[in-house]
């Protein structure tokens, strides 16, 4: 669920190695203001016959076929988030058949291709049928001929005989047309609606949308580190330092007795021109909308987040960096509060407009859209206590404004297990011989709601959007997220697959899916 936004880069690779920021993608954005999430209600079965067994899953396409040598039965794609039969190879032709599943590394969905061989009779070289569809079971594009071709992944796209598909979910749409004799897609560090960016040691390349070069920049030969960032309005904050000479008056830092001077650059990526700005600090590693899509939609405040070691009387203290808001420039906007100054490169984006950071002392706290501290929540990370709109930590339940909802201890529940949008609670209700027991569910959707649950029922199975209640021998009950009963049968169903929104389950021979 977690991740640290923020990376701290040590003293001695700053000076030694040319270093570039780049910070993976979050896994996960949650909700400040609980939105209505999707809450399975139903656990239907998947139209592939019996006997076909699971090959390969990516993203929400999964491909079916043959569970040995002697079972002869037609392949078939299936889209397991829908339920929709994409493909089903036809085996009477008499060609031979593959199916493969492509998902590019920065896209969400997938495509297929299927590819049928075709011996012409009287010749040595087999013609290739050759067919890509989108996670629709639309064919977007075909070829035939000698040539055993295959789809190339790259960023977001697939390209396919000189053809690059943006993939977005299930849909696959031509992105633009290359030349076989075109360089390569380079494999960007950034991907935006317009920009994209590779980021070297010692360069920076943007691309547009069709990967044609638009703008670059190239530190000298004499630069001993580098520092890159995409700023939010898509131009990039180049830093870099040069060691002068001893005797030199006009420097910048002084580390281990040599002096440096820092030269700090805004690249206009539309004029592919820079531009100097005089900056008092090194700038380690920004946060935005194009480095990660769904921070703007969800972190409203401020254009830049970053982490800065501040240069003061031409020295910098790499002990404690902080976090700020910056301008498109650079410069510093408004610091974070008092509280957390001294970071430990750990910042989180946790919800709308909520941050949670962690001193160098180990204190965390959660700030909310001003950079202000909510109140401190030391150890709660450790305990993945955030959640779709609540936060546990120290027995206690919380809106993310840090407003208690509920005291477990306090009121005498203990914590069967939690997921993303839920938290299963148990509470006894009378002592002794035949105790009694209730189960309750919370959430931010539903606040504290008592199941209609026996005391002899266990916990089977917590999951983000589903729990499996074990009641009695061999019988058992299927819960979506909010405690509504989905399936209560004798089956306890095998987990294939868990996704985001793909719930793949297998018994009897037979799949099935939620939704």
């Amino acid at each position: 669920m977690k991740r640290k936004f923020l990376l701290l880069i040590a003293l001695v690779a700053m000076i030694c190695v040319a270093l570039v920021s780049c910070a993976p993608k979050p896994k996960k954005i949650y909700n400040m203001e609980y939105k209505e999430a999707h809450a399975y209600d139903e656990l239907t079965e998947i139209g592939v016959a019996k006997g076909r067994v699971l090959i390969e899953l990516k993203d929400s396409i999964a491909v079916f076929g043959n569970s040995g040598p002697v079972v002869s039965m037609p392949t078939v794609v299936v889209n397991v988030s829908t339920g929709k039969t994409l493909y089903e190879v036809d085996s009477t032709t008499g060609k031979d058949y593959s199916v493969s599943l492509y998902e590019p590394p920065m896209a969400d969905g997938a495509v297929f291709l299927v590819k049928s061989v075709v011996n012409v009779f009287g010749s040595v070289t087999p013609t290739y049928e050759l067919t890509l569809y989108d996670g629709e079971g639309d064919a977007i594009a075909s070829y035939t001929g000698e040539r055993n071709i295959e789809p190339t992944l790259v960023n977001n796209l697939v390209v396919f005989n000189n053809k690059a598909f943006k993939i977005d979910g299930n849909n696959a749409s031509l992105a633009f047309e290359r030349s076989p004799l075109a360089s390569p897609i380079p494999e960007c560090d950034y991907i935006s609606d317009k920009y994209n960016y590779v980021i070297n040691k010692s360069n920076v390349q943007v691309y547009d949308d069709k990967y044609e070069p638009v703008a670059s920049y190239n530190a000298p030969s004499s630069a001993t580190s580098f520092w890159c960032n995409i700023m939010n309005d898509g131009n990039v904050l180049i830093q870099y330092t040069i060691q002068q000479s001893d005797d030199a008056r006009s420097y910048d830092i002084l580390l281990e007795g040599k002096k440096y001077k820092l030269e700090s650059l805004i690249l206009k990526v539309k004029k592919d021109k820079v531009k100097s700005v005089n900056l008092k600090h090194i700038v380690i590693d920004v946060e935005n909308g194009i480095v990660n899509k769904e921070y703007s939609s969800v972190y409203t405040k401020p254009d830049n987040v970053a982490e800065i070691y501040e240069i003061e009387d031409r020295c910098v203290d790499f002990n404690n960096p902080r976090t700020v808001w910056l301008k498109k420039n650079g410069r510093v906007k408004k610091y974070l509060d008092e509280n957390i100054i001294s970071q430990k490169g750990a910042l989180e984006l946790v919800a709308d407009n909520r941050l949670v950071a962690t001193n160098k002392q180990g204190q965390s706290f959660l700030l909310n859209e001003k950079g202000e501290s909510l109140g401190e929540l030391t150890g709660a990370i450790k305990a993945d206590a955030l959640h779709e709109g609540y936060i546990i930590f120290d027995e206690k339940i919380y809106t993310y404004d840090l407003k208690l909802k509920l005291d477990l201890n306090k009121e005498g529940y203990s914590l069967v297990g939690s997921a993303d949008s839920y938290a299963l609670l148990l509470k006894q209700i009378s002592t002794g011989i035949g105790a009694k027991y209730e189960y309750y569910l919370y959430s931010a959707k539903t606040g504290l709601k008592r199941l209609e649950l026996s005391p002899y029922d266990t916990v089977h199975e917590v999951a983000d959007n589903y729990f499996v209640i074990s009641s009695g021998i061999g019988t058992y009950k299927y819960f979506n997220s909010i405690g509504e009963l989905i399936k209560s049968g004798g089956e306890a169903y095998s987990t294939r697959q868990i996704g985001d929104d793909v719930m793949l389950f297998s018994a009897g021979g037979s799949y099935y899916r939620f939704k």
